[in-house]
């Protein structure tokens, strides 16, 4: 038998050694809240609350660990595994980074202790250094709770051309989402600059794309996609001397923002582009639990394929991306439980080789078992969409 004394001292050592494996927020949690959650709990972000310090997760404990058990959080509305391609920087969490949320929100959240226990969880909020930043010169606020597209011809004032090579919007409050132009023919920038003159207020009323002459689009942002980085080596490219067309859908908005941030690098390895594709006008028939619209268009040359984006309104059920080629269609994105507020342009760890021939295909699926009347395609929150965004560079 042991010494009292002795077997004393082994069961303290054994049960600091079960309190060292206790998660804590400093050594677990912060990390994972910064990689995982804080791109939209912050302060200025769309969830409703900040996850930036101890006191914001400590608050929040049982309320985190319950989302993340149930699978609820961080979203991430895309298929990680199976037969499409891996995804970068993927919101999916490891089942022991669960099980740490749980039990720490089971011990009362404790801190840690050391040098970090005031770890912040939270990483740079913009861009790796700053960019350039452009925004109206006059902004437009709609009525409270009206659904209203405006556009903003704006000029960053390039001097030569640079290449897009990450992007964030700032002061986005009730922006549903923008599209970015730029106008490279000076009849359509003259145009547009027509339209802002004869539109009171800020920029110009304008509905889902535009007519004008030679823009050429950039990007298509939500505010659920933070910080839009391009791949490395890649970028799109932005003309000197010409201006930009912004358009912006606002639901329910509080404040007429928003402003961009623009990093770019006088020059990349690969020119991008974004290809979108969508179908002719639609109808869904009403109390339909399953109807599928397809959008397709054929590659006239080779390249690479690097990233995705699908587009829904609140009807959609499912969307699926494929590669079609002649010797089969091949998976590109799978998002089998569509939610609108989560629409995010996904990059791939590996660009995917284009050939001259081969079909970039969308399959949007709806649910209109809710709806009494048909449902038609258009850019309000009532109509419905398919779109799928292609972030492509061409050659070998």
């Amino acid at each position: 038998m042991l010494p009292r004394a002795r077997a004393v001292v082994i069961l303290f050592a054994a049960a600091l050694g079960a309190c060292d494996s206790d998660p804590t927020y400093s050594r677990e949690i912060a990390p994972i809240l910064a990689e995982q959650c804080a791109g939209c709990h912050r302060s200025d972000g769309v969830a409703p609350f900040a996850l930036e310090t101890y006191d914001d997760a400590r608050l929040h404990a049982d309320a985190i660990a319950a989302a993340v058990k149930s699978g609820k959080m961080p979203p991430w509305p895309a298929k990680q595994e199976g037969e499409c391609p891996d995804l970068v920087d993927a919101r999916v969490l490891r089942p022991d980074e669960v099980s740490a949320f749980s039990r720490w929100a089971e011990l009362g959240a404790p801190r840690g202790s050391g040098d970090d226990a005031n770890a912040p969880s939270t990483p740079a909020r913009w861009l790796d250094k700053p960019g350039l930043r452009v925004a109206p010169p006059e902004l437009f606020l709609p009525p409270e709770g009206e659904d209203h597209y405006r556009c903003y011809v704006m000029d960053p004032g390039l001097v030569t051309d640079q290449f897009l090579t990450a992007y964030a919007v700032g002061d986005a409050s009730g922006v549903h989402h923008l599209h970015l132009w730029s106008m490279d023919d000076d009849t359509g920038a003259a145009e547009a600059e027509a339209y802002d003159a004869m539109d009171p207020g800020g920029g110009f009323s304008c509905l889902e794309g535009t007519s004008i002459s030679g823009a050429r689009h950039l990007t298509v942002w939500g505010p659920t996609d933070p910080v839009r980085r391009h791949p490395d080596g890649t970028g799109i490219k932005l003309l000197a001397g010409k201006k930009l067309l912004m358009q912006i859908h606002y639901h329910h908005a509080t404040s007429p923002g928003p402003f961009l941030e623009l990093a770019l690098a006088p020059s990349v390895e690969q020119e991008a582009e974004i290809i979108t594709i969508g179908p002719p006008l639609f109808e869904l028939p009403p109390r339909a639990p399953a109807t599928t619209i397809n959008a397709l268009t054929t590659m006239q040359s080779t390249g690479y394929l690097w990233g995705v984006r699908a587009h829904m309104h609140s009807l959609g059920a499912k969307a699926r991306v494929s590669l079609k080629r002649s010797d089969g269609d091949a998976c590109l994105l799978d998002i089998p439980i569509w939610d609108e507020k989560w629409q995010l342009m996904y990059f791939f760890e590996k660009p995917i080789p284009l050939l001259e021939g081969d079909t970039l295909s969308i399959d949007c699926t709806y649910d209109t078992t809710s709806k009494t009347e048909p449902t038609l395609y258009g850019p309000t929150a009532d109509d419905e969409m398919c779109n799928a965004n292609f972030f492509v560079t061409h050659g070998k």
